[in-house]
């Protein structure tokens, strides 16, 4: 179906990728999404190759996902994506996991910017034709990425923790895969199981890079949800909120 409105990708799940109970990671998960999105925006000379000598980037801004199931170790799934009508400086994307039965396992809706490297600003590129990829009727999820609403975490002490060089990407700040990374590192595993997990919801608010420091703190907002917030160590910035429903 690579007709270049819908761009679509075969990948098998590798034990790399999987949890103790074998399932698809999260992470994992979003790097799916990112590595088909940025091969869509290539055919169509949107990608990095074209953007980086003009000092742009692609990223995210929002994500949410809807899960049925998570897929497990050696199964193959196929990942659909294209693009949604552009809304000023935000591009919204939408995915598609299918198992190699063809059931629909995870649907997924998102919101991507470009920014510059030199000031990290959104930027618009007025050479970018984004109809080549854009399915205007078309939708994975239906509404736009929601925001999370933000959560009192003035009255509490962290743990900080450094920004390391595993957690940067190549336009030298924290990988949007990596906030999830270190919010399931954090989790009481013992009495966890992502497989439960039904939806999660993604606002990434300021970009984490090398020398800075980050805390954690979750809020139970109501049964089977919570939401969680990464901060500096100066408590002027939240990286990244994250919600999560069972």
């Amino acid at each position: 179906m690579n007709d270049g409105h819908i761009f679509e990708q075969k990948f098998k799940i590798y034990s790399y990728q999987v949890d103790k109970e074998t399932y698809l990671t999260i992470p994992s998960l979003f790097c799916f999404m990112q590595e088909v999105a940025w091969e869509h925006v290539n055919l169509h000379k949107a990608g990095r190759d074209y953007l980086h000598p003009l000092h742009l980037f692609w990223a995210l801004s929002k994500v949410h996902v809807q899960i049925k199931r998570l897929p497990k170790w050696n199964e193959e799934i196929l990942v659909r994506t294209w693009g949604k009508k552009t809304e000023f400086l935000t591009h919204p994307r939408d995915y598609e996991f299918y198992d190699s039965e063809g059931n629909l396992l995870i649907a997924a809706t998102s919101n991507w910017i470009i920014l510059d490297t030199l000031e990290y600003k959104p930027r618009e590129m007025p050479s970018l034709d984004t109809s080549l990829y854009t399915c205007e009727d078309r939708h994975a999820i239906e509404k736009r990425a929601p925001k999370i609403k933000k959560i009192d975490f003035s009255q509490n002490t962290y743990d900080f923790h450094p920004v390391l060089y595993s957690d940067l990407d190549m336009n030298q700040h924290t990988n949007n895969a990596k906030y999830l990374q270190w919010l399931f590192d954090s989790v009481d595993y013992q009495s966890f199981s992502i497989g439960n997990i039904k939806e999660i919801i993604i606002n990434y608010l300021s970009q984490a890079k090398e020398g800075d420091e980050y805390a954690i703190f979750t809020e139970e907002t109501a049964p089977q949800d919570k939401i969680s917030t990464f901060i500096s160590r100066d408590g002027e910035k939240e990286y990244c909120r994250i919600e999560v429903r069972w």
